[in-house]
């Protein structure tokens, strides 16, 4: 009868935020046990993600909150327990870490009324990059998928450059002879 699909429930904020890895209470309790009010952080995890898009080529280790956590607490055959945004603030600024996290949302939103107000199409395909890239994944994984934005913008924003460069290259050149 049918193909079964009971329980099947398809809702479009699950499917892009993640279901449950949001507010994850084992997340919250392994982050509490890490870093405790001494050991805060300060926000030094959000700038792991230089290290990373360059990691590769340097021969450099990796950072993340959740890679701190799989070192420590978690098997190697399991996956590292994605911190999310939540826990990773939450490392960084302890009971401070909503406040922070208000913050960042009012950012978000004030970046968002500037590419609105500005219409530009490279910055339309800027935001939209941030947005797939590391918005939408950030409740999933910590800061350092913002790497992940840099790795796919940069490709097509150098090539706009190039063509840019080369059709003003080509006008003055025309103007020049003619």
């Amino acid at each position: 009868e049918g193909l079964g699909l009971d329980g099947f429930e398809l809702n479009i904020f699950s499917s892009i935020i993640g279901g449950g890895n949001v507010a994850d209470l084992q997340q919250l309790v392994i982050i509490f046990i890490m870093y405790g009010g001494g050991e805060i952080l300060f926000g030094a995890s959000y700038f792991d993600w230089l290290n990373n898009a360059i990691s590769g080529f340097f021969d450099l280790k990796a950072q993340s909150v959740g890679l701190r956590i799989a070192d420590l607490y978690v098997p190697a055959t399991s996956g590292a327990p994605t911190p999310g945004a939540i826990g990773e603030a939450f490392a960084n600024f302890h009971l401070l870490a909503p406040f922070v996290m208000f913050i960042f949302g009012v950012f978000l939103a004030k970046l968002n009324a500037f590419v609105d107000n500005k219409k530009s199409l490279i910055l339309y395909y800027l935001y939209a990059s941030f947005l797939t890239s590391f918005v939408f994944l950030y409740p999933k994984v910590d800061s350092t998928m913002v790497a992940n934005f840099f790795w796919n913008s940069f490709p097509a924003l150098f090539v706009l450059f190039i063509s840019a460069t080369v059709a003003k290259i080509v006008k003055y050149s025309y103007i020049k002879n003619n």
